[in-house]
């Protein structure tokens, strides 16, 4: 289990977070949703250990985490497949890039797109060879930092059913952020909304995600009028 307990952070003197809860448990796929520049990004960072608390404690039980990032970052004179092959260095050579294949073909990669460098593939693409570097670590814990921001309505829709797809049949923790709505509504398990100067956890709701476009506008609509959010929902898309 991840769990954030009275977790105070600040970069300056002004804190960013104050008092934060929050807990993540093993096969979630958490949502945290939160306008632009509320922390959610500062949250994803102290789940990683890469920066510390000012107060209060982030206790991080999983055996290992892996992060993905609002860009993909992949290595450019690499092939998608070399790209995920390097971070399995706890495997003989020879597997290596057996495993990186198997899991870029559950992400849709045929054998002539494995052997591309970034340059060379779309933008949904790279997102793809992302999100298979994350899970092939064996990582329990996986952090997610809107990784779908840049690409377009179609491509996020995928990309979202994979991802919940992947969640279930792993069973890996996932803690997503976003400033989506239908994101949110489209992905979670549990949506956890962060707001205010300093941010803190104004509502933590259970749902149970929709499988159909038409079902996610209708639960995000229903969500959007829900007084826990109306600070939230005031700031999407500023």
């Amino acid at each position: 289990m991840l769990r954030f307990d009275q977790v105070t952070w600040s970069p300056g003197e002004e804190p960013v977070l104050e008092t934060l809860n929050l807990t993540v448990s093993a096969g979630q796929l958490v949502v945290m949703l939160g306008v632009s520049g509320v922390g959610k990004t500062s949250v994803l960072r102290l789940s990683a250990g890469l920066i510390k608390p000012g107060s209060g404690a982030v206790v991080n039980g999983f055996a290992s985490t892996a992060m993905v990032f609002q860009e993909p970052r992949l290595m450019p004179w690499a092939t998608a497949l070399s790209n995920v092959a390097m971070v399995l260095e706890r495997l003989d050579p020879a597997r290596r890039a057996e495993v990186a294949a198997t899991w870029l073909g559950r992400l849709g990669f045929g054998d002539g797109d494995m052997g591309k460098r970034p340059e060379q593939l779309s933008g949904g693409m790279r997102a793809r060879v992302a999100i298979a570097r994350a899970f092939a670590t064996g990582a329990d814990l996986v952090l997610m930092d809107e990784p779908f921001a840049s690409l377009d309505l179609g491509l996020r829709r995928n990309l979202q059913v994979e991802v919940r797809r992947l969640v279930r049949q792993t069973g890996v923790a996932v803690l997503f952020v976003t400033h989506d709505l239908t994101e949110a509504v489209s992905l979670a398990d549990r949506i956890v909304v962060l707001a205010g100067r300093p941010a803190q956890v104004v509502a933590d709701l259970r749902q149970t995600p929709p499988e159909r476009i038409s079902a996610v506008w209708e639960a995000a609509a229903a969500l959007s009028v829900r007084p826990e959010l109306a600070s939230v929902v005031a700031g999407l898309g500023a």
